[in-house]
């Protein structure tokens, strides 16, 4: 009986102790400063939270497309996203908007920073790169 409660124990404290995911999309999408902040912010978080492939795959730009990551193949881009773990990042911050082109500074729950260049394209923000934040 105790060992099984010292086991109980140890279980629910190695649940605890693993990255809390954010899955909030609401949240992530109200932490845009202005409406345009947060369409930004929209956009990227249906990317990755989608399970719609084609609806994720929408959310990119031609430029984005033809990067080593899908190398211009729009069934590379559903493969990433059907096999992508379905996560925010801890925070994005929208770095700057010019016109159609944005920054956003991205935290993921990893030790990863990057920024996501945005565009907008027939009134939608989409993807055009995502690079390392140096």
């Amino acid at each position: 009986m105790r060992r099984a409660l010292v086991l109980a124990l140890g279980i629910a404290l190695l649940a605890g102790c693993g990255p809390s995911l954010n899955h909030d999309v609401a949240g992530f999408v109200r932490s845009g400063n202005t409406p345009t902040d947060q369409a930004i912010l929209r956009s990227i978080a249906t990317y990755r939270m989608t399970k719609d492939e084609a609806r994720a795959c929408g959310l990119i730009t031609a430029h984005f497309l033809n990067t080593p990551r899908f190398d211009g193949k729009l069934r590379n881009c559903e493969q990433v996203v059907r096999s992508a773990d379905k996560h925010l990042p801890d925070s994005a911050t929208v770095q700057s908007v010019s016109g159609d082109a944005a920054r956003v500074f991205v935290d993921e729950p990893t030790a990863t920073k990057s920024i996501y260049e945005m565009r907008r394209e027939g009134g939608v923000w989409k993807i055009d790169d995502i690079v390392e934040a140096k």
